[in-house]
């Protein structure tokens, strides 16, 4: 599963962004009070599930409701079983039989169908077929309602079944340590797609239904059930590499920008598929873009979901794209659908992986720069993974809720990842890849633990490396060092000491590694190493020269984070001459920090340069504002003039070319104090081609509000006027929403209810019902204020948790006593403890 933030090209954690929280506080193993062991294992299997066929009728999506039978084989696995427990809660059961229609006694406690046997189970399979009904359910089946204009917003429905959701669809054990293989049979009306697991088995359409049946014919985990059905227009991909059936399903009218985005989608296959040693493994491969969906993507076996408007225009392209999304879903068809995590506390063998699987992708598109960039973007993840932060570790068996192991300090998205880089750079490609190759072969359809991965390593490689799985694995924290290089001219020796600065005790001892240095001087250049396993340890080199450069960990083989003393020369050296994106952009990213003679120029040429990659000139970007002496600034602010306004001369045209560098430099308008920043970011927002520079500029305008003077008028009109520009994923009018709930504009109220009714984008609806709020008419226009409120407060209703949970949050912001006794009835009744505790704060900050 992916949830993008931004520009949605990059890992992230699981949860939707109605449900993110903060990490919870850590759940110690004992309860201090009654002793218990707090720890979750998987839950007992008894009978191994065989084949769970589902036939599903929808009378209409519209009603929000359908009735199913189910009919399922078990059998026992190890002692005679006499009864069974199946995860169905808010399921209306009317009936269970066997195979031969004679009753099976049951009951149902409104969480679990229970179901006793006569006899004990025997060694044969044995058919189970559950007839019931749904209305409505609580998760993990998703009903979103037409919009006014049912052509363009049509009604859908979809399913989203990690971490252990669809049991609220269909009666399962809940949990991804046993697999199945399923059937889909949904029955629809006519003119509705329906989209299951595997392979379409057959398509018929008589007396005004459709009936589309789906076979997923190699064995799978609950979680990965899905099934999706609304109006979509398909588009088949070009699969030449893979020979892969692929289409992508979305809202009519959108096949130019489909193919734009997803057409490389053949060529990653041909990626992992070597990488894994394992050709892609199911029947078809289909990426359905989906309404109202929660994250932005969920690997469901075959056919990935997707957040709706995921297609770039010709422009958007030019800004940013869906690769690293794309190839994260796609890898899981192997590291999560093939194979599977046992349990949750192993889940970054399904994340981890998935995550490495866009380092892989962006390596083949990009070489060695595209892979570096995510291994630094992935090490982040130690600014929060410290030993000093009371935390559970990554493949901890504590837990309340399924869904905090995906929302961990210690993430298993980026952290996994990064295991998986030092493992690579320790083992070398041809052991690395040699050990991924016998994992899939040795374990594919199958659930695994973080040991079954290690095992196929270790004897790939010969090496004994439970150490490193328990260190960076099951022990919680990475280090942070100070490292000192000094170099000796007398006798031309290089000294580093390397300090583990975390705390160090009996529970948390030194970390072991190997820190490598590159040291390179005028006739040579070497990589060095210090091997590290107390909290302290120095070692010296002699040199034929003083070192014109100096980097620490180059390639980032240790996930840490570090505070390197040496001479601000070193760093411009690596910043300018690093050998790999991630070192170079370290050394820039430091050299904010140091307002030194040279370093803005240094800062400057980068930012200048268009043949550095994008994202060095962006950190140099930020480096270069982060400066402060009259010097920096003057040097800052010629970048602002030349990245932000039109471009005096060729070379300023040439350099502002990029828009993923003019938005960063776009973004820091506001540090120019000169009237002249506001009318480069108006002219922006009018003239710049590119969505995410004018929704920059949107930001930036916003940001000077307390500057505007006589241009207050215009800048007021102009982000009205933005409503009006259409974007790829509605970038820029959630901009100028955004900025309206920050700067109220009358006249943009019309533009603004509009926006905010169902029907427009999901993402973007939250902005609009935030700018609503803010632009309520004053109280001599009580009847148009009253009806506005009037909608705020319907809102809470909405069939859309994000415009529901932002119109209730809005109510409460204003007090609007108004909300008040909807808003009791939800803290008292809802069906959704999330919703009814949200309530309650929403009651008490209304007073």
């Amino acid at each position: 599963m992916h949830l993008l933030a931004l520009v949605l090209c990059s890992a992230a954690i699981a949860l939707s962004p109605v449900q993110r929280r903060q990490p919870p506080a850590p759940m110690p193993e004992v309860d201090a009070t009654t002793g218990r062991d707090m720890r979750v294992y998987p839950p007992d299997r008894l009978v191994d599930y065989g084949h769970m066929k589902l036939e599903l009728r929808f009378e209409r999506l519209e009603d929000r409701a359908f009735t199913a039978k189910q009919t399922m084989t078990v059998r026992p696995i190890g002692v005679p079983v006499r009864g069974l427990r199946l995860d169905a809660p808010g399921l209306s059961i009317t009936s269970v039989v066997d195979g031969q229609g004679n009753p099976v006694e049951w009951s149902h406690d409104g969480s679990s169908l229970f179901v006793h046997f006569a006899a004990p189970l025997g060694d044969a399979w044995t058919t189970l077929v559950t007839t019931y009904s749904c209305t409505d359910p609580i998760d993990g089946m998703t009903f979103t309602p037409a919009g006014p204009d049912p052509k363009a917003y049509p009604a859908e429905v979809h399913t989203q079944g990690q971490p252990e959701s669809n049991r609220f669809w269909f009666p399962c054990h809940d949990f991804p340590n046993e697999r199945m293989t399923t059937e889909l049979v949904i029955d629809v009306p006519q003119g509705v797609s329906a989209s299951g697991n595997g392979k379409l088995v057959a398509h018929n359409v008589a007396s005004g239904r459709e009936t589309w049946h789906w076979l997923q014919d190699k064995p799978h985990v609950s979680y990965l059930v899905s099934l999706v059905a609304g109006t979509f227009e398909r588009t088949a991909l070009p699969n030449p590499r893979s020979g892969v059936p692929m289409q992508v399903w979305a809202l009519p009218g959108h096949v130019d920008e489909v193919r734009r985005t997803y057409d490389r989608t053949d060529e990653m296959i041909e990626v992992l598929a070597g990488r894994f040693g394992t050709p892609y493994p199911w029947a078809r491969y289909d990426q359905l873009i989906v309404r109202n969906f929660g994250a932005g993507g969920m690997e469901n076996t075959s056919v990935t979901s997707l957040l709706p408007g995921a297609w770039l225009s010709e422009a958007a392209a030019r800004d940013s794209d869906f690769d690293g999304l794309i190839a994260h879903e796609l890898g899981h068809q192997w590291t999560g659908d093939y194979i599977t995590c046992t349990s949750w506390d192993h889940l970054w063998l399904n994340e981890g992986w998935a995550t490495y699987c866009e380092n892989l992708w962006f390596e083949r598109r990009d070489g060695e720069d595209g892979y570096f960039d995510e291994v630094l973007d992935n090490a982040r993840v130690a600014r929060r993974d410290r030993v000093d932060v009371p935390h559970e570790a990554m493949c901890s068996k504590c837990w309340r809720d399924p869904g905090e192991t995906f929302s961990r300090l210690a993430n298993p998205y980026p952290k996994g990842a990064s295991i998986l880089h030092m493992l690579r750079e320790m083992l070398g490609d041809r052991v690395f890849f040699a050990g991924v190759q016998s994992y899939m072969k040795r374990f594919g359809l199958q659930t695994v633990e973080t040991d079954d991965f290690r095992k196929c390593l270790e004897e790939a490689s010969g090496l004994s490396l439970e150490w490193f799985f328990d260190q960076w694995c099951m022990r919680p924290g990475t280090p942070e060092l100070k490292v000192v290089p000094a170099w000796d001219g007398a006798t031309r020796t290089l000294t580093v000491t390397v300090d583990q600065v975390q705390t160090i005790d009996e529970k948390r001892p030194a970390f072991r590694f190997t820190l490598p240095i590159l040291v390179r001087t005028a006739g040579s250049e070497r990589m060095l190493a210090i091997e590290t396993r107390e909290k302290s340890a120095t070692r010296s080199w002699e040199l034929d020269g003083p070192p014109v450069l100096v980097a620490i960990d180059p390639r980032v083989t240790v996930l840490k984070t570090a505070t390197i003393e040496m001479p601000t020369a070193w760093w411009l050296e690596q910043a300018m001459k690093g050998p790999n994106s991630a070192c170079r952009r370290q050394a820039i990213q430091t050299l904010g920090s140091r307002d030194e003679p040279g370093v803005a120029a240094a800062l400057d040429s980068i930012v200048r340069d268009p043949a550095r990659r994008w994202t060095e000139r962006q950190d140099a970007v930020e480096a270069l504002f982060a400066l402060g002496s009259p010097a920096s600034r003057q040097v800052a602010m010629l970048v602002l003039s030349d990245f932000s306004g039109v471009p005096t001369n060729p070379d300023a045209a040439q350099a502002a070319s990029d828009p993923r560098v003019r938005r960063a430099v776009i973004e820091r308008l506001p540090q120019d104090t000169a009237p002249a920043a506001i009318v480069r970011a108006m002219d922006a927002v009018r003239q710049d081609g590119s969505p995410a520079c004018k929704a920059a500029a949107i930001g930036a305008l916003v940001a000077m509000k307390d500057r505007w003077g006589d241009q207050a008028d215009a800048a007021r009109t102009l982000i009205g006027d933005a409503l009006k520009i259409e974007s790829s994923g509605e970038k820029v009018r959630m901009a100028a929403l955004d900025a309206l709930a920050d700067v109220p504009v009358p006249a943009a109220l019309p533009a603004i209810r509009s926006l905010a009714a169902l029907g427009n984008l999901d993402r973007m609806r939250p902005s609009a019902i935030r700018a609503l709020a803010s632009n309520l008419p004053p109280t001599e226009q009580q009847a148009e204020r009253d009806a506005v409120i009037a909608e705020l407060v319907a809102m809470i209703d909405d069939h859309e948790e994000r415009a529901a949970r932002t119109a209730a949050s809005q109510c409460a912001r204003l007090k609007l006593v108004q909300a008040r006794e909807r808003l009791e009835r939800m803290a008292g009744s809802d069906r959704r403890p999330s919703m009814r505790d949200a309530a309650k704060g929403w009651l008490k900050e209304i007073g």
